[in-house]
């Protein structure tokens, strides 16, 4: 998934807030001027929207979901238009794209199964806020798989044959959208870094997949993996765990939700 943190709270709470003294305008609030939940941001972005050019619908002028899905529907040359002209093209797949085809049929040889759980962000909230912009959401969840990682052990294990093999390591998988396809870095020991140099370690791993600098080995042989799509929005989805791994995490969105006490 795409690795860019997005912070909930600040545009909920700016989405959510009315204007004080002034009714609901009548016409659509000018987009620029008018913020965005994070749904929406991120979709935009995933979709190439500016947001300057949507008109929300939400509270006084809020852009949602639907208003960018709307306004990339619109855009020349998308949708039906551009299905049209990929009519009856035959385009060669990539080594990459070859590569993750194998891997992905391959992955379905492994017992899968999915569990799902919802967590109270608020302590998280606070600690991204405590470092001051100096740790993101995803240097949290990798430090959450360390720290479970050690408190169980056994995770850390792959079958073969007759047997099982243990390994100290930690090494954890990033899922990375790049230009060339979806890949999968390996951090190596993470548990080996503490939270401020794992920070900088995996940053520098996840750039070099970007930049096409990693090695097919620096690309294999993890034994957890993370995929954060939480930054596009994703509710919530079913990872397929990849072939060799034990384990795979996968974060959605945070929001906002209800919760009775």
């Amino acid at each position: 998934g795409e690795l860019q943190e997005q912070s909930a709270a600040a545009d909920s709470k700016a989405a959510a807030a009315p204007s004080s003294g002034s009714p609901r305008a009548s016409a659509p609030a000018a987009a620029s001027k008018a913020s965005a939940v994070p749904k929406a941001r991120a979709l935009a972005q995933e979709l190439g929207v500016d947001l300057a050019t949507v008109t929300g619908s939400g509270e006084n002028g809020t852009i949602l979901p639907d208003d960018v899905r709307r306004a990339a529907s619109s855009k020349p040359g998308t949708a039906s238009s551009a299905a049209a002209k990929l009519g009856g093209r035959r385009v060669p797949l990539t080594a990459i794209a070859r590569a993750t085809i194998a891997a992905l049929e391959r992955a379905w040889t492994t017992p899968q199964f999915t569990q799902g759980i919802l967590v109270d962000a608020t302590g998280l909230q606070r600690a991204k806020a405590a470092s001051q912009g100096a740790l993101s959401y995803m240097d949290f969840f990798l430090d959450a798989i360390v720290r479970a990682a050690q408190a169980v052990p056994e995770v850390l294990a792959r079958v073969a044959d007759d047997h099982i093999t243990y390994t100290d390591s930690i090494d954890i998988s990033i899922a990375t959208a790049t230009e060339a396809g979806l890949l999968i870095p390996v951090l190596r020991d993470a548990g080996a870094y503490s939270l401020q140099k794992r920070s900088a370690a995996w940053q520098t791993v996840v750039e070099g997949a970007r930049a096409g600098r990693l090695s097919p080995q620096e690309m294999s042989g993890g034994m957890l993996a993370l995929s954060n799509l939480g930054t596009r929005g994703v509710d919530y989805g079913t990872p397929l765990l990849p072939y060799g791994h034990a384990a795979i995490v996968f974060v959605a969105a945070l929001t906002h939700r209800p919760l009775e006490i």
